[in-house]
């Protein structure tokens, strides 16, 4: 058997680890950015509860479009670093256990 012929033998199995590992990695993500998610209600619901803490003269000093920019825009982007912060922990600890270094 040349060369060849056992790469061609060894093809199919090579794409098969890779479409594994391509759904592994679907559900990976889909799972993180489902906890993503979570930690932004969450955080929303939190944010919003401190807000009721506040007496009416909080609101008076404070414009309204403030206090909503915060719980929209950076709770948001809180949840953006959250699911890929903790995506590209995963994969790097994969990496490294495994023993390939980028």
């Amino acid at each position: 058997m040349t060369a060849r012929e056992a790469a061609v033998l060894r093809r199919p199995r090579c794409s098969r680890w890779r479409l594994v590992g391509g759904v592994f990695r679907f559900f990976q993500r889909r799972i993180i950015i489902g906890a993503s998610r979570d930690i932004e209600f969450d955080l929303r619901n939190d944010f919003f509860a401190r807000l009721q803490l506040f007496e009416p003269a909080y609101f008076h000093r404070n414009r309204t479009g403030d206090l909503m920019s915060r719980a929209t825009n950076d709770l948001n982007a809180v949840r953006m670093m959250i699911g890929p912060a903790v995506m590209y922990t995963v994969e790097h600890r994969a990496d490294v256990h495994r023993g390939h270094r980028r």
